[in-house]
């Protein structure tokens, strides 16, 4: 009896012995005590990334501007004051060409990816407020005098834009030179003597602009906006009506037609 005590007692000593070692096999990483930083870092969730907005690749542009532009025409304004030496009216009147529009479309090719880059022409057309001489002595003898101009640039340039890769905005820069073409239509309408002439005189210049944009993106192709900027455009030697010949012909005198000045409008601009 006293030895099956001793070996029940032995046998207890060594399952007691044992059970520390069953327990740490048992145990798993996830039932470890962790502190509370680490049991905040565990469970939160992982940090999101800022919404960055996209600006795929694209391999050209269109971009149709709008503006109201100012125009020098110095020497037109000055030969139309002119006029008036002609003959000696009581009563004159004259408008001066200051002001017009534009409509120009830019049609850019990128040759660089990574870069927002364009080049390509520019196709233009400048329209101006019509410039005129009135006279009359209150009697028979009266002249009203007509200029209606019209140009057309054809230039080459480049256009940069920038884009704010959190917003929906882009800005761009654009330069541009080349040729211009000027067509002027002149009415010549006198009495006593009695004249209803017209002529319309032409010639070649330079032009140049350097443009500044701002446009919404209304999606990743499609943007509009207001631009601005200044224009240099001159044409040195058109020939306009002056005075009548003896025949009944119009004189002409080559004249300077200057269309430089500041433009402010709207664009929308779609790229492919």
């Amino acid at each position: 009896m006293k030895r099956f005590l001793r070996f029940t007692a032995l046998v207890c000593a060594v399952v007691l012995m044992s059970l520390p070692l069953f327990a740490l096999e048992e145990t798993k990483p996830e039932d470890l005590p962790v502190d509370a930083d680490e049991a905040t870092v565990t469970a939160g969730a992982e940090p999101e990334m800022p919404n960055i907005k996209a600006h795929p690749e694209y391999s050209g542009l269109v971009d149709i501007k709008v503006d109201f532009t100012s125009v020098s025409m110095s020497g037109i304004n000055s030969m139309l004051g002119g006029l008036s030496s002609l003959a000696v009216f009581p009563t004159v009147s004259t408008d001066k060409v200051t002001m017009g529009y534009s409509v120009a479309m830019d049609l850019g090719f990128k040759f660089f990816t990574g870069i927002d880059l364009t080049f390509g022409p520019r196709l233009e057309l400048i329209g101006c407020n019509a410039g005129s001489f009135s006279g009359n002595d209150g009697a028979a003898a009266s002249l009203v005098y007509t200029l209606n101009t019209m140009a057309f640039p054809f230039m080459a340039g480049g256009t940069y834009t920038i884009n704010f890769p959190e917003a929906p905005f882009e800005a761009s820069v654009g330069i541009y030179g080349g040729g211009l073409y000027v067509r002027a239509p002149v009415s010549w309408l006198e009495t006593s003597p009695d004249y209803n002439l017209n002529s319309t005189g032409d010639g070649f210049g330079f032009a140049a602009e350097a443009t500044v944009s701002f446009k919404y993106q209304i999606s990743e192709s499609i943007s509009a906006g207001i631009n601005g900027g200044y224009r240099a455009a001159y044409a040195g030697s058109v020939p306009v009506p002056v005075a009548v010949n003896a025949d009944g012909t119009l004189k002409n005198s080559n004249t300077a037609f200057d269309l430089g000045g500041f433009l402010a409008g709207i664009n929308f601009n779609m790229k492919y």
